[in-house]
């Protein structure tokens, strides 16, 4: 990934930011462990931000249906997620539900939006 963006311009030494948003619940977990493995890269001061969807969501037969017709593959308990962030050197700094970002984060700057109440939101620093 690095060398794509490298080709396109980007110096990887400066602090950046990875957003990664209603995506890793539809790619292979390899494909999501190389996203982790850029996040291990970065340099120190960027931040990775993470969409995902929690493994109790995924394995809920109550969302079966969407599981297939969606195709989710990918799915975090977040301490294991947590875990995953620290093996790659990255520091979670929030991870949280709908509710509270909607509260912490829409609500203070006057915004509404509807958002899915089993995705959950992953912020890590990298030191």
């Amino acid at each position: 990934m690095g060398d794509a963006l490298a080709g396109a311009g980007a110096d990887l030494g400066a602090r950046t930011l990875v957003i990664c948003e209603a995506v890793s619940m539809y790619l292979p977990p390899v494909a999501v462990d190389e996203l982790f493995a850029y996040g291990e890269s970065l340099p120190p001061g960027s931040k990775f931000v993470l969409t995902y969807l929690p493994r109790a969501v995924a394995e809920d037969p109550r969302h079966a249906k969407w599981a297939r017709r969606l195709r989710w593959q990918t799915a975090f308990h977040p301490p294991e997620l947590a875990g995953q962030m620290a093996g790659r050197g990255l520091s979670v700094r929030a991870d949280v539900g709908a509710p509270e970002y909607r509260e912490q984060l829409l609500r203070p700057i006057g915004r509404t939006l509807r958002v899915f109440e089993g995705e959950r939101i992953m912020v890590a620093d990298k030191a």
